[in-house]
């Protein structure tokens, strides 16, 4: 059998959301973007979807099903799901009792699957204690993908600890490591970790010839922030970008709620809630400014803004607090340094202006998601491990 006949059997592993989550919001996120792009490639001849642990428990009493192995469609091929279960909710804290869990995560998985060491399986996982912790005969290679610093996550402060202690054994065992910025890769596994920041769905964003007919029409000009709003956002930025535009729409959930009785208050404040993907894109793409206004910390160093590429591929120009991962947004990114900057910097942006379709179709083609993945699919089909009666990569 040559090398491009022979097709590999994936098992992704989620982290934080499960696969009722993902196929919720439309797979917009980078762990369902991987999903996707997985189900995508004619090289994974068998895609399994894992669950983080849920608790057997919280799944009885939401009357949500039991079964261990089911099916679930992306794009029109059949993806299989498995869901391990557990009594307890949260993970434990310590290292110790992480890694008989965690084994047994990865057993109870390649049991629902039905996966053997014959299968030659590779382990793609945004699970910073699965790639450090899971073991069992399936797993062949082991791919991990950072898409958050856990170990500087304010809600996941009593495990950072042992996310540390994740880290280093990710730097020494797994075959790939991806993380989405230069700084998260350096503090996972410094000069092996290879950048993979996050992108847009192209053909989502991609302009449209209909007739515009959209109720945000008329309300330009204004800025908008897309995404949710939490600790991580400066809302008092918010007033000084007011002094430039005469509204800023918030394109998101509010999950703080202090933070949303004083965005409430502002006047010029336009806070929309969640939204499905298309109307994000409508909102988005009727603004005259995309807004980024992080706090300067560990986690929003490591970060890869999801709204600032949204903005680009909508051809807005976007004003940024001066952090290292918006250092890639080229020109049409402007950069704040101090509360002074931002004024300023909104006026320019505004002066600026959109780009015209042919402009914004220049930049889905080097941020869409289908470019920025392709490096995390070549990982995952390696024929770097050839199952018993496959043959050889010789």
């Amino acid at each position: 059998m040559s090398e491009q006949s022979v097709t590999s059997t994936v098992v992704l592993g989620l982290v934080a959301e499960t696969v009722d989550t993902i196929v919720a919001r439309e797979f917009c996120r980078p762990p369902d973007r991987g999903v996707v792009a997985l189900a995508a490639s004619p090289d994974v001849g068998r895609l399994v979807v894992a669950d983080p642990w849920r608790s057997w428990p919280v799944d009885l009493l939401k009357r949500r099903s039991l079964r261990s192995h089911r099916t679930f469609s992306v794009r029109g091929r059949t993806v299989e799901r498995v869901s391990p279960r557990r009594v307890g909710r949260s993970d434990p804290l310590d290292v110790a009792s992480l890694e008989p869990l965690y084994r047994r995560w990865a057993q109870q998985v390649g049991a629902a699957a039905g996966l053997t060491s014959a299968d030659g399986a590779v382990l793609v996982t945004y699970s910073p204690f699965a790639a450090a912790f899971a073991d069992d005969e399936w797993i062949t290679r082991r791919v991990y993908v950072g898409r958050d610093d856990f170990a500087n996550g304010p809600r996941r402060k009593p495990w950072w600890p042992a996310y540390e202690v994740a880290y280093e054994r990710i730097a020494r065992r797994c075959d790939e490591i991806f993380t989405i910025s230069d700084e998260l890769g350096a503090r996972i596994a410094p000069g092996v970790a290879r950048t993979m920041p996050n992108g847009v769905d192209a053909e989502l964003w991609a302009p449209t010839e209909r007739p515009d007919d959209s109720p945000w029409r008329a309300r330009r000009p204004y800025a908008v922030y897309a995404g949710s709003v939490e600790g991580r956002v400066d809302d008092s930025l918010f007033a000084e970008v007011l002094t430039v535009v005469p509204e800023i729409v918030v394109a998101g959930p509010c999950l703080d709620a202090e933070q949303r009785a004083r965005l409430e208050a502002m006047p010029g404040v336009t806070l929309t809630g969640s939204l499905g993907q298309r109307d994000l894109v409508d909102v988005v793409s009727h603004a005259v400014v995309g807004l980024v206004p992080h706090r300067d910390t560990p986690m929003t160093r490591a970060m890869s803004p999801l709204k600032m590429y949204e903005y680009l591929a909508a051809g807005l120009p976007v004003v940024a607090t001066d952090l290292p991962p918006v250092a890639d947004g080229g020109e049409r990114v402007l950069l704040c340094r101090t509360r002074e900057d931002w004024a300023p910097a909104v006026r320019r942006a505004v002066e600026m202006g959109v780009l015209d379709a042919a402009g914004r179709r220049d930049v889905l083609a080097r941020i869409s998601w289908d470019v920025r993945l392709a490096p995390l699919v070549r990982a995952a089909t390696a024929p770097t491990y050839w199952p018993l009666g496959t043959g050889s990569s010789t």
